[in-house]
């Protein structure tokens, strides 16, 4: 089992990140294999922009890769 050490500041980064409905929707469906923005976009049913805004903030609190 991995060890994931994080500062406080770290952990409530994350929290803030996955405090919102469309990035949590995000990693569930990312959980099932990868994804693309736009399919992403139209699973979801959120415009393109929106969606590439929320991976990106995902992405920036690594918890996914593209």
């Amino acid at each position: 089992m991995r060890t994931l050490q994080l500062t406080l500041e770290e952990a409530i980064e994350i929290c803030k990140v996955l405090g919102h409905e469309h990035r949590m929707m995000i990693i569930r469906i990312l959980s099932e294999g990868p994804m693309n923005v736009n399919e992403l976009s139209e699973k979801i049913g959120i415009p393109f922009s929106t969606a590439a805004v929320n991976v990106k903030k995902l992405e920036h609190a690594e918890l996914i890769t593209t």
